[in-house]
C-alpha cells in the first residue's frame, strides 16, 4: 500500500495494483508456472507431511509435537484453514502424539 500524498505528488505512479495484475498476468502466462497451477499433489507432501515423514528439525520423531522445557511438557499442535485446531499440552508424550492422530483424522 502506498501513502495517497506519495501518488499525488508523483512520487510514486501506482498503488501497487499494477503490480499485482503484472505478476498475475507473468504468473499465468509462463509455461513452466501453467503447469502446476492447480496441482494440489506437488504441495501436498508441503501442506501436509505424513505423521511417519519428518523434517530434519523434527526432534521428537512425529510431526505436530514437541517439548516445551520450560513447562516440561509435551505439545500436540494441529494448524487448519487458518487456525489452530489443536494446540495442548500434555504430561505425556505418547497422550500428546496421540491426540495429534486423532486430530489428523478428523481434519485431514
Amino acid at each position: 500500500m502506498v501513502d495517497g500524498h506519495q501518488l499525488r505528488t508523483k512520487k510514486t505512479l501506482s498503488c501497487g495494483c499494477i503490480r499485482k495484475q503484472r505478476s498475475r498476468q507473468m504468473i499465468r502466462e509462463n509455461p513452466a508456472t501453467r503447469k502446476y497451477i492447480g496441482n494440489w499433489e506437488v504441495l501436498q507432501k508441503t501442506w501436509h507431511p505424513k505423521s511417519d515423514e519428518r523434517r530434519a528439525n523434527n526432534k521428537s520423531g512425529v510431526t505436530g509435537v514437541s517439548y516445551d522445557q520450560a513447562q516440561d511438557r509435551w505439545i500436540a499442535r494441529l494448524y487448519f484453514n487458518g487456525r489452530y485446531v489443536l494446540n495442548r499440552t500434555f504430561t505425556d508424550k505418547s497422550d500428546a502424539v496421540e491426540a495429534r492422530k486423532e486430530a489428523e483424522k478428523r481434519y485431514l
